[in-house]
């Protein structure tokens, strides 16, 4: 299996609004930088993970480890279906044998190369494989063929659900993934507890925020 991973990213300015009660403005790009940098490198370390490319209207957020991939600035799975076209038509795609194209969210903290691979491993059935939210609903990785490159993508509330529908009217088997690198992502307050001393995540420990950061507060 040659797969290649897209991780999509929002611009920083409206990255993780929901954590703005708990952490100023230059934390809050400074988390989503980190948080993708470590996508980026399990991916890139991920059996089975030819290539990473970065979903993104800035390029200067693209780690190294990872290509560019230009955001139309449309809905997010707008954005991903012409993104996911153009490298279906791409001459280096068709050149490097991908068939497997894997979505995967750029809020992952502690998602390691072997919960990616994990996803790749799934998907040699030539089904769809999804990698559920900790609360069961929302999808933070996706898997299918590239073949399937039509399979239109539901990431949003209840997406878990939508993408198994998607998956069953394309006829395309259907697995689910569940580890805990795939399911923790960070969205609220109350998750930046789990990143206490962890020492990459040790600039959140501070002043202020510390209380914020340890309790959940915003």
């Amino acid at each position: 299996m040659h797969g290649h991973a897209v991780v999509p990213l929002k611009d920083l300015a409206r990255g993780k609004s929901r954590l703005a009660g708990a952490l100023a403005e230059e934390k809050r790009a400074q988390l989503i930088r980190i948080m993708l940098g470590q996508v980026v490198h399990a991916a890139a370390a991920a059996p089975g993970i030819a290539e990473v490319s970065v979903l993104t209207a800035d390029p200067a957020l693209v780690p190294r480890g990872a290509q560019h991939l230009a955001d139309s600035g449309e809905e997010l799975n707008a954005s991903l279906a012409r993104a996911v076209h153009a490298l279906a038509q791409s001459r280096a795609i068709a050149e490097s044998g991908t068939d497997v194209l894997l979505i995967v969210a750029a809020d992952l903290p502690f998602v390691t190369a072997e919960d990616i691979g994990s996803m790749i491993e799934a998907s040699r059935g030539g089904g769809v494989v999804a990698a559920p939210d900790w609360k069961d609903c929302g999808t933070n990785a996706l898997a299918f063929p590239l073949a399937a490159r039509v399979l239109p993508t539901r990431f949003g509330p209840g997406s878990l659900a939508a993408h198994e529908a998607e998956a069953r009217a394309a006829r395309l088997p259907w697995s689910v993934v569940r580890r805990r690198g795939l399911a923790f992502d960070v969205d609220e307050p109350a998750q930046l507890a789990a990143l206490a001393g962890v020492e990459r995540f040790a600039f959140l420990e501070t002043s202020s925020e510390r209380a914020a950061v340890r309790d959940g507060r915003g």
